[in-house]
């Protein structure tokens, strides 16, 4: 009984061995494989762009581009197609368009029948038809409604005595409202100076706060360290190949030569991949451009790791959520 439990272990043990270097190849495979790109433009009064992501020696495709004025892109993994844009009409939406059924002709001359015996039983419903009369109203009603509209209306005028009274009582009133406003003034210069200094002493404390903590060691290290990282990843990433023409021209010859003066204080970067070609006379700009390169993942992960363990990363980032959550006095402590 016992060597049978062994046994059952020992299967168990293998199947898990073989999941777990499973696991490691599939890990392994992700990180080091090679991720292959390319990427190509032109312009030639409408920009052309295409672009290409190759993984597993072709497993995975991804191609995308811009072309016509239209975006197009599509996902192959080994055989099997996931992603396109750029899918036919099904046949359905492409069969042909029947025409509609007409009716027959016999239809139309009865319609038109109908139509021309409606119009002359009109007519003679018209010619039979008595003329309208309109009743009007007796003369006596409208010399009521003429005096009526003569009569003048009478507007009423206020008092004397009350206009003086008016008059009288305007005076302090308005003496009365012009020194309120005064106030109104002075009060309203006082509050927007004492909200000016408020907000000066809040920016002078945030500008000192920022000093104090771009000159401290953690953030210096911090900015060393995320240097050197971008500085390795863009070397691992950076194309291997780049080809190219451009013609350009500015139509000025004198702004064509400093375009082209700026462009050759360049030339160590793009050497002879990119060939340029200034046009003097007149404005143009046409070109083709060109670049392959290659990734792997492994780098990305590598100085990932290294950020979480680093210890001048770790307190820059609890120095933020402090700023974030509004507890700049508790900052040093």
């Amino acid at each position: 009984m016992l060597h049978i439990i062994l046994l059952i272990l020992k299967i168990v043990g293998y199947i898990l061995l073989g999941i777990i270097g499973l696991l490691l190849a599939l890990m392994l495979i992700v990180l080091f494989v090679p991720v292959c790109y390319e990427i190509s433009g032109k312009y030639d009064d409408d920009p052309e762009v295409e672009g290409k992501l190759s993984w597993l020696f072709g497993a995975l495709k991804i191609r995308g581009g811009f072309k016509e004025k239209k975006l197009r892109a599509r996902v192959n993994f080994l055989w099997f197609r996931l992603f396109d844009t750029e899918k036919k009409d099904s046949p359905e939406d492409t069969e042909a368009i029947t025409d509609p059924v007409l009716p027959p002709a016999g239809d139309e001359t009865t319609d038109i029948g109908i139509d021309e015996k409606t119009e002359a039983e009109r007519d003679v419903i018209a010619d039979d038809a008595p003329p309208i009369t309109r009743i009007e109203p007796p003369l006596s009603e409208k010399k009521e409604k003429d005096n009526r509209q003569d009569i003048p209306t009478v507007q009423k005028r206020p008092s004397p005595k009350k206009e003086r009274f008016d008059s009288q009582t305007s005076v302090p009133e308005s003496r009365e409202s012009l020194s309120e406003k005064i106030q109104k003034v002075f009060a309203r210069a006082e509050k927007s100076i004492d909200n000016v200094r408020k907000k000066w002493e809040k920016l002078s404390k945030k500008k000192d706060m920022a000093e104090k903590l771009w000159n401290a060691d953690f953030v210096q290290n911090s900015l060393a360290f995320g240097k050197k990282a971008l500085i390795s990843i863009l070397k691992k990433i950076r194309p291997g190949k780049i080809s190219g023409n451009i013609l350009f021209g500015l139509g000025k010859p004198s702004d064509t030569g400093k375009v082209l003066g700026y462009a050759s204080m360049l030339y160590g970067l793009y050497g002879n991949a990119i060939v340029l070609c200034p046009d003097f006379e007149k404005a143009v700009f046409k070109g083709d451009l060109r670049v392959k390169g290659s990734l792997q993942l492994y780098i990305f992960v590598y100085w990932g790791l290294r950020a979480i363990m680093n210890k001048n990363i770790r307190k820059l980032i609890a120095c933020v959520n402090h700023i974030r959550k509004g507890k700049e006095e508790t900052l040093w402590q």
